[in-house]
């Protein structure tokens, strides 16, 4: 009997069929294009970074109004942060002044570009401080004394720079202002988008549908001027590439009265571009379908379906990121 048992084996002993091994996940595609673009970085302020005390000061100079001749306008008046760094108004200027022919490009991730203004007449932020404190299209000041002394005329504003400027004897400079302005918009950059998740490997990121216009606008050629890290940003590009553009606007010819340069305008930065019309250097269209399509028309001589606008529309939202709402916020004047 007990040998038969045996035969037949204990009840329960039968050894456990292993289960099969669970399949690998699938591996998200790897993120396209990433040779032709980049990530905004969380900051610019370059090495070594400012102290908090100069920053602190640049973002009260940026938010002051009696920096501007008719004690009106602020930097922020025409480069709204609550608006993406940008204004509604198609051009901007002093109201008490003719104000510009030209649309405020963003402050946000400006300090990151290769040249300041459309015609790319200051070769950096500092430079574009300085210019727009005493044109009398932007804040119109008299003259650099006329600042300085502003500027010294307000109590609050000294111990304010003594401590940015600690080892200045004289810290209230033209220099100064321009570089605590500077120091400020170190901090004005927009990390965070869904297209630099993306770009980062985060294949979830972006929908099929906005992969389809990243796919898009980059096969339609809009890479050849919108690339890196800011989508544009980069280069000078002339207006009418392939076909005509009708602007009085003469570009860089305006102040270099070069024929060649005529209409030959700094491309601007594609990021957070939904956020900032009306658009291009006149602020002439408020619709960013319209620019797409007259772009690529003009600039790629491409004629683009509605169906093939409203895809790359649909990608460049993509490219929104975000501002820290604290660094951003309007801060108590002296």
């Amino acid at each position: 009997m007990l040998t038969i048992l045996c035969l037949l084996g204990c009840p329960g002993t039968e050894p456990e069929t292993p289960p099969e091994p669970a399949p690998d996940p699938v591996p998200l595609a790897a993120p396209k294009h990433v040779v032709l673009f980049g990530a905004v970085p969380e900051e610019a302020y370059g090495d070594p970074p400012p102290s908090r005390a100069l920053v602190d000061l640049g973002r009260m100079l940026y938010f002051d109004a009696r920096l501007s001749g008719s004690g009106a306008l602020s930097c922020n008046s025409c480069h709204d942060l609550a608006r993406y760094g940008t204004t509604a108004a198609a051009t901007s200027g002093d109201p008490g002044e003719a104000g510009t022919a030209r649309n405020a490009p963003s402050t946000y991730n400006a300090i990151l570009q290769f040249k300041q203004y459309w015609d790319g007449r200051a070769d950096d932020l500092e430079a574009q401080a300085r210019s727009a404190l005493l044109s009398p299209q932007e804040l119109g000041m008299a003259s650099e004394s006329a600042v300085i002394e502003a500027i010294k005329a307000i109590e609050g504003y000294g111990p304010a720079f003594e401590a940015a400027f600690p080892d200045a004897r004289s810290p209230i400079t033209i220099g100064n202002i321009a570089r605590a302005l500077v120091a400020f918009q170190g901090g004005l950059t927009t990390p965070g988008s869904k297209l630099d998740r993306y770009l980062s490997g985060e294949g979830g990121a972006l929908s099929p549908e906005e992969i389809e216009g990243f796919d898009r606008f980059v096969s339609t050629g809009c890479v050849s001027c919108h690339s890196g890290a800011l989508i544009g940003g980069g280069m000078f590009q002339r207006l009418g590439s392939v076909y005509p553009y009708e602007t009085e606007d003469q570009g860089r010819a305006g102040q270099s009265k070069d024929p060649v340069e005529e209409k030959i305008f700094k491309v601007p930065s594609l990021r957070n571009v939904t956020k900032t019309g009306p658009w291009l250097h006149d602020g002439s269209l408020d619709s960013l379908e319209d620019v797409v399509g007259r772009m690529a028309h003009h600039q790629l001589g491409r004629e683009l379906t509605s169906e093939e606008i409203t895809s790359i529309v649909l990608f460049l939202e993509t490219t929104m990121g975000y501002p820290s709402s604290d660094y951003i916020e309007p801060p108590e004047l002296p």
